[in-house]
């Protein structure tokens, strides 16, 4: 197996997300209806309860993702009280697809970028393939190997089985294996199964936090080289 792989997390490491009524604010406007971020906002409250709703069973597939945005879009309507005029649900399906509006940080592309001749790089992340979606759609995914959904896996960060599952998948021992991810407890989950771990803690809001920490992806690099 190779070693030295690195694993990024994808919403929160590699890219930031678009408010949802920013998204159908400017999706019904173009639509042509005047609904402005606030109106959008009020709009979606119900939806997002059902979206929330931790009974409510997750999509474990694409074609499983897309009959939730389905079921979104019609409760955003049906609150709307439009109906689908002018084939307004379908452009919202299409159009307002979270993952189409991922916005990347800035410093993604020029750390992916620099590491790419010398590292093996791939995408592990909580959800499912959506959250893969959103790689692609911030630009990003033409620098990854692989990339791997909890969902799609059959565990999500931290369990342990996670990081195993995923190592395998892209041969590479767990033990030479690096991942950088936003989230304590994600860290915590790679180092139990014998994975480096690196905090991305771009607000500082883990001061307490022993272990290898970053600011910015791009002091990454320099990390690299001390260890």
């Amino acid at each position: 197996m190779t070693r030295g792989a690195i694993f990024f997390d994808a919403l929160g490491t590699l890219f930031q997300l678009t408010p949802p009524q920013v998204i159908f604010s400017r999706v019904l406007k173009g639509a042509g209806h005047d609904v402005n971020e606030d109106q959008a906002e009020r709009l979606l409250r119900r939806a997002n309860r059902w979206w929330m709703d931790p009974d409510r069973p997750t999509a474990r597939s694409a074609a499983e993702e897309l009959e939730e945005r389905r079921e979104y879009v019609r409760i955003v309507l049906e609150d709307y009280g439009c109906g689908d005029v002018d084939g307004v649900a379908d452009r919202l399906l299409e159009d307002a697809y979270w993952a189409r509006w991922a916005r990347p940080f800035t410093d993604a592309a020029p750390t992916l970028e620099a590491l790419r001749p010398h590292r093996r790089l791939a995408v592990l992340t909580n959800g499912g393939p959506s959250s893969l979606d959103a790689v692609h759609y911030a630009g990003l995914g033409g620098y990854f190997g692989a990339a791997y959904a909890g969902l799609e896996l059959g565990f999500q960060k931290p369990d342990p089985r996670t990081y195993e599952l995923a190592a395998e998948a892209f041969g590479v021992k767990a033990e030479g294996a690096l991942l950088v991810d936003d989230t304590p407890e994600n860290v915590d989950g790679a180092t139990t199964c014998g994975m480096r771990g690196v905090l991305l803690d771009r607000a500082d809001e883990h001061p307490e936090w022993s272990g290898m920490r970053i600011r910015t992806l791009q002091e990454l690099t320099g990390l690299l080289d001390e260890l």
